[in-house]
Parts: C-alpha cells; structure tokens; sequence
C-alpha cells in the first residue's frame, strides 16, 4: 500500500503539473475524502478525482485492498495535496512511516462536558481519536465545535466572539460561558480528519 500510494501520489503530481491545479472539485477543497466514505458526496468526489488520472497517469482507479483504506485531500488553498495508506500490520511496501502533513489539521466533530471538580488527567479518554481540554471554573462549560453542534447553540457560527475563549485551534473549538456551572470541568472533543493529522500512527501520508 505505501508503494501505491507513492505512485499515486506521483500521479497527483504530475496531473498538477500538466492542469495547473490538482484533481478535485473546488467545492472539496480542505475536505479529507475516503474511498469509502461514509457521506455518499465526499466518496463520490474521491472517485471523480481518482478518475481525472485515469489512462494517461494510472492504469484504473487505486482501490486499497480492505476498500476503505485510502484517503485524499486538497488543502483549502489549493497549494498542496496529500493522498494517504491506512496501513495494517500486514501492510506491504517499503520506506518509512509520516503520519502527518503540514496543511491537515485535526479539527473536531463534537465535544461532551463533564462538571467537576474534574481534570484531563482524573478521566479516561482515547488519545488517538480524541483531545481534552482542562475548563477552569469561571470559565463556563459550554462547548462549540467548528465540526459539530454547541451546547445552547445550534451551530458554532451563531456564538458571538465576545461571548467566548478560545481552546485548542482557534476557531474551531470554544469554550462558552454558562454561569450556573461551578468547579472545573473537561471537554472531550473527537477528533475528525484525523488522517494525515498526526494523530494516528497507522497513516502512511504521501504529502504532494
């Protein structure tokens, strides 16, 4: 699989190269897409991009042997590009393992709220697929993610700046005040696009 997906990675390239630009609709720019994917557009936008490389780059569409195990992303800029491996423990290829590039960031889906006195370090959480942020008291305990739903907001757009303290990447999650909460608290968020974000070790990322 890292061999293929240094080919195709290759592939990408030269595509960029001879079109001015890389292989995806602009509308998936920033977006991780899966041959797999669970939302039927993003999928389909992974097939229509592999499909720009098919004759003149590749010989057909790289398909991973589990059918779900490949990953492309174009920054949101355009600029620069990864395609990705899932790799098993019987994962073929040579080289050595990056699980990250620059331009791919976590972000979050949701976050859950925990009232204390509590810290990161009193709960049990997955370090892979999520991140905890400490909430001093005074700070509140509402949390809005750029991904998911806030807590008393229906979507991270409608908080006001002001209204609000930044926690982990800016803008992505906020920490809101709710008065009526006393003690420390953690937020957990999940992880999304974790692929190529540092936060597997699994990825085999073909950074372009």
């Amino acid at each position: 699989m890292r061999v293929e997906s240094n080919s195709v990675a290759t592939a990408i390239r030269l595509y960029k190269e001879d079109n001015g630009q890389y292989p995806v609709s602009a509308s998936f720019q920033g977006q991780m897409l899966n041959e797999n994917d669970s939302n039927s557009a993003r999928k389909t936008a992974y097939q229509q991009s592999m499909e720009l490389l098919v004759p003149k780059y590749l010989s057909e569409v790289p398909t991973s042997p589990s059918g779900s195990g490949y990953s492309y992303m174009v920054s949101d800029d355009g600029a620069g590009a990864v395609f990705a491996a899932s790799l098993s423990a019987v994962s073929s290829g040579g080289g050595s393992n990056k699980n990250s590039c620059d331009f791919v960031s976590p972000g979050y889906d949701s976050c859950v709220i925990e009232i204390g006195p509590l810290t990161c370090s009193d709960i049990t959480y997955n370090n892979q697929t999520q991140e905890c942020f400490d909430v001093e008291s005074g700070q509140g305990g509402g949390v809005c993610s750029i991904n998911g739903d806030c807590e008393g907001y229906s979507t991270s757009s409608s908080v006001p700046d002001e209204a609000c303290s930044w926690l982990g990447t800016p803008d992505t999650v906020w920490i809101c005040p709710y008065p009526e909460f006393s003690g420390n608290k953690t937020a957990v968020c999940e992880l999304n696009n974790s692929v190529c974000s540092g936060g597997s070790s699994l990825d085999y990322c073909s950074c372009i």
